[in-house]
């Protein structure tokens, strides 16, 4: 894997960590403060009266991200790509990205790469979806 992405990557967890990736600030409160329990109760919730909820997929994926559980990253998989398949949002290719990356951690040699490379893809569809949104319409 070449180190020439690690300042790209840093560069978009920096700005991940200083802006809110949940609309509903009470979500954003409890990932900020850890509360992973909180959230994924809420979050099971909306998810279970919506099923196709964006903010639902992303607030259980980065809580089993914070929680590091294996069984959850799987299963948030689904939603996730749905999501940023559909409606291409940067908040969904970044969650992918992030549980992508928590699952190369602890995976096997064989995995490992395989998994960064779709981490670096989806981080920077996550980049390309920020700077496409936040461009001003042309005259």
């Amino acid at each position: 894997m070449t180190l020439r992405f690690v300042p790209f990557a840093l560069a978009l967890l920096a700005c991940a960590a200083s802006a809110d990736v949940l609309k509903d600030p009470q979500w954003q409160a409890w990932l900020d403060a850890g509360k992973s329990n909180d959230l994924v109760r809420a979050a099971q919730a909306r998810a279970k009266a919506q099923p196709d909820d964006d903010q639902a997929a992303v607030a259980l994926a980065l809580a089993a991200v914070d929680d590091n559980d294996g069984a959850r990253l799987e299963a948030s998989l689904p939603a996730l790509q749905a999501c940023a398949d559909k409606r291409p949002q940067a908040v969904c290719s970044y969650a992918l990205g992030r549980v992508y990356g928590q699952q190369a951690m602890t995976a096997s040699v064989f995995k490992m790469p395989g998994l960064a490379a779709k981490t670096k893809e989806q981080f920077v569809k996550a980049v390309e979806r920020i700077h496409c949104c936040s461009r001003p319409a042309a005259a």
